[in-house]
């Protein structure tokens, strides 16, 4: 390509030179001077013809006709062409025709005309002759610009021309650095092939494993000492026998010379380059014994061989089987240890209930001094001992990997101030100043697990509390430079930690001696569960401390920008759900006679209308018999478990089978919690449960009582704000008496499309209107299949009508 490239600029600069050689501005020069000339003599011959006779006068004539021929050429010949388009020389052309068209009738006319008009032409010469001059001039200097703009493209054409005859050169020796460089490189290669067949060859030879070299035809070339101790043949006994004769099993013999044919008449295999693959050898003796065989295809300078190594792995086996053994061993411990604990947490929490539930109910009475001040000891003991079992509990799922940390967002700060808040009465009590400090700006909303946090700095601070007398303890939150992480640190003024012990005080089960021991036993898991909460948040955590003065622990976790409109806390999400439960109908199905009595009597005093069952079998018998608005279903029940209960329940289609279920069980494990879940119930409370967690669960799994209920503050409020009162109340009547006829319609025919179309309007209307439960109660009666409505049909039209009283009771009240 270079070299069709210089030819052609070559080629280019050749044409180019010919037509500088060629050029035609010397011709002009001398035509337009001699133009100048001619008019000069025609005009001495005029003023000689003044005086002269008619001889003079034919010398005028020649003198003209020789410049008006010499003006026709720059008139109309090719070589002025170029310059005749330029509109400075049209102007003097102009003028020189003008001058010919005026003196041609003088000069051509009779001898006494010439002779009287010759001032008139000398007057006209001289009118002509700058015109002539700047004409000449012009024309030139065109021709001399054309002709340095030739020159210029033939010296340009000759750069390009000798720049690609300097790089076709660098090519050149480019390419010859290239080819010299490959031949060397092919001498290189050679040297290093002969090199690596001599290493592998030595490598062959000098193997542990067993290297076989074997033809297309299965016959044995090569056959290496670590062949021969494993196979007990010796090189010279197998050299050019077929190999499967040898050392392949009689049972895989036939399979194998299959394999041959197929790769000898296709070309392929199923085992060449294939990885490991575990098979069976024999030995010379005809003990069958595990390999481990890989295969290569190779090229030799005549033929093809396939390259197998071998390894025995029979003790690798064994190895295998043991640590499979010992796996088993070790997760059948973990299993165990996960059942002890499930049973120590059902036999602990099964007795802490009864205790704690009933000092809740006796505390509500009125007691003396001396009785108050014995049940919050035994309530302190209780609620001590539920607080080691959890955290053993809580230790174990730790170490399980079975807790889940989702990342949620929330404000930071305003978490951290309730939090310190709540320990203050605790850090006085101990003489102790505890505040929460902010260093730089405010995180604002972060992205992490609120929950774990909380636990870990709660963790912190109340081990700063319970070994600090009089002294100070600070909390404080920083965002660190990197802007993804906030660090944590919790300092107090307290008895701090011997440096001997800083290295195990995160270990379980380990608590320091100090002066304080006797006032503040536990279990020594405390830091040992903040250090695996952190973990698991991603963070880290560390300690620094002086015996005698104090302690500093240093949380460091990723806690980025979050986004959200909102931050609810959760005490704030409890005060939200509804509180009205008299009237409610609950059914309590318990083995443990305490525990059934307490729950009875908790929930009577929350206005709730308890039945009570002694197992599953009376549970499920009693729920068939009448609806109930909440079930309370035990899981460790015996005979029938809770589980099966609430299954059976549901399966019979009674008019309690679509009531919302809470389980109760000291099963407080979190992928219990998902069972049950998952099995049908809507809650879950751990034993021990007191009035709070009660009322609290009974709160979010049942709807606002008729009495009670009223419309969504914010939806109902913005319609008033709109709409006005009066029409608000109108919209809800004419809803109400649309319902009472869906309702009649409901209750003496099918769930047709027809009437799901009129429920769904309606449906829409209860969500504008703000009546929630009514809407949630309609969605629900949406979404029934026409099969499944006979056996419905009385339960959904009971809570319709309970749904439309309260709501026409509304109208009244407003």
């Amino acid at each position: 390509m270079l070299i069709v490239y210089s030819a052609l600029l070559g080629r280019e600069a050749m044409v180019r030179l010919e037509s500088l050689s060629t050029a035609a501005t010397d011709d002009i020069r001398w035509n337009m001077s001699q133009l100048e000339v001619e008019l000069l003599r025609l005009q001495g011959a005029a003023f000689k013809a003044q005086d002269g006779g008619a001889t003079d006068l034919q010398q005028l004539r020649t003198r003209f006709d020789i410049f008006y021929s010499r003006t026709q050429i720059v008139l109309h010949g090719a070589l002025y062409a170029e310059a005749r388009a330029i509109p400075e020389v049209q102007q003097r052309l102009m003028s020189v025709r003008l001058f010919l068209d005026a003196t041609l009738p003088i000069v051509d006319g009779p001898e006494q005309d010439l002779a009287e008009r010759l001032p008139e032409l000398l007057r006209l010469v001289e009118q002509v002759s700058p015109e002539l001059r700047d004409l000449a001039l012009t024309i030139v200097n065109t021709s001399a610009r054309a002709a340095d703009i030739q020159r210029a493209k033939v010296s340009e054409t000759l750069k390009r021309l000798a720049l690609s005859v300097l790089v076709l050169l660098v090519a050149l020796t480019i390419v010859a650095l290239f080819l010299l460089r490959l031949y060397r490189s092919s001498q290189m290669v050679s040297a290093e092939k002969d090199a690596v067949k001599s290493r592998f060859e030595a490598a062959v030879q000098s193997s542990l494993d067993a290297v076989l070299v074997v033809d297309t035809d299965g016959r044995i070339i090569e056959f290496n000492g670590g062949a021969e101790a494993m196979f007990g043949y010796a090189q010279s006994e197998v050299l050019g026998q077929p190999m499967a004769d040898l050392i392949i099993p009689p049972e895989y013999r036939a399979r194998h010379d299959e394999g041959m044919r197929r790769f000898r008449e296709h070309g392929t295999s199923r085992v060449v380059g294939r990885g490991h693959l575990r098979l069976e050898g024999m030995r010379k003796s005809g003990e069958v014994f595990p390999v481990e065989l890989s295969i290569s295809l190779a090229e030799t300078s005549d033929q093809l061989v396939f390259v197998s190594f071998l390894r025995d792995i029979t003790n690798r086996l064994r190895t295998e089987d043991e640590l499979r053994e010992a796996r088993d061993t070790a997760q059948a411990g973990a299993q165990a240890k996960a059942q002890l604990l499930t049973v120590m947490s059902h036999e602990m929490r099964t007795p802490l209930n009864g205790i704690l539930g009933s000092l809740d109910l006796i505390e509500r009475d009125q007691l003396s001094p001396k009785q108050l001040r014995l049940a919050r000891a035994i309530r302190v003991s209780g609620e001590l001992l539920l607080t080691q079992v959890n955290r053993v509990l809580e230790l174990s799922r730790l170490e399980s990997g079975m807790i889940d940390f989702p990342k949620e967002p929330f404000a930071l700060m305003p978490m951290v101030q309730r939090l310190t808040e709540s320990l203050i009465a605790a850090a006085e009590e101990c003489g102790n100043r505890l505040r929460a400090d902010l260093i730089g700006d405010d995180p604002g909303i972060v992205l992490g697990n609120r929950i774990a946090l909380q636990q870990a700095l709660i963790n912190l601070l109340g081990n700063a509390i319970k070994f600090t007398r009089d002294g100070e303890i600070t909390l404080e939150v920083e965002r660190l430079a990197d802007g993804r992480q906030v660090e944590f640190r919790i300092s107090d003024t307290g008895i701090g930690i011997p440096a001997r012990d800083l290295e195990r005080i995160f270990d379980e089960f380990v608590t320091i001696d100090t002066a304080y021991d006797r006032e503040n036993p536990g279990t020594g898991l405390g830091l040992s569960i903040t250090r695996r909460l952190v973990w698991a948040m991603g963070g880290e955590i560390e300690v620094e401390s002086i015996e005698n003065e104090g302690s500093l622990f240093l949380i460091r976790l990723p806690l980025g920008p979050g986004d959200m409109a909102e931050d609810v806390t959760e005490s704030e999400k409890d005060a939200r759900v509804p509180r009205s439960l008299a009237g409610k109908r609950v059914l309590v199905i318990e083995d443990n006679d305490i525990n059934r009595m307490l729950l009875q009597d908790m929930l009577q005093d929350f206005g709730c209308e308890v039945a009570l069952a002694r197992n599953g079998f009376e549970g499920v018998s009693t729920a068939s018999k009448r609806r109930y608005d909440l079930l309370l279903v035990d899981i460790s029940m015996p005979g029938k478990d809770g589980l099966e209960t609430l299954h059976e329940i549901r399966a019979q289609q009674g008019p309690s089978s679509s009531a919302p279920a809470i389980a109760i069980t000291a099963h407080a494990r979190e992928e219990d919690k998902e069972r049950f879940v998952a099995t049908g119930f809507d809650r879950f409370l751990a034993k021990p449960i007191s009035m709070a967690q009660l009322e609290k669960a009974l709160g979010s799994a049942l709807p606002v009582s008729a009495t009670a209920q009223v419309a969504d503050p914010s939806v109902a409020q913005d319609f008033i704000s709109r709409f006005g009162e009066v029409r608000y109340r109108g919209y809800l009547l004419e809803m109400v008496d649309a319902l009472c006829g869906i309702s009649d319609d409901l209750s003496h025919g099918e769930l047709s499309d027809a009437l799901k179309a009129r429920v769904h309007e309606q449906a829409g209307s209860a969500a504008i209107l703000g009546r929630a439960d009514l809407h949630m109660l309609l969605q629900e009666i949406e979404t029934i299949s026409a099969a499944e409505w006979p056996l419905r049909r009385g339960i959904m039209l009971e809570r319709l009508k309970t749904e439309l009283e309260a709501t026409r009771a509304e109208t009244t009240r407003r």
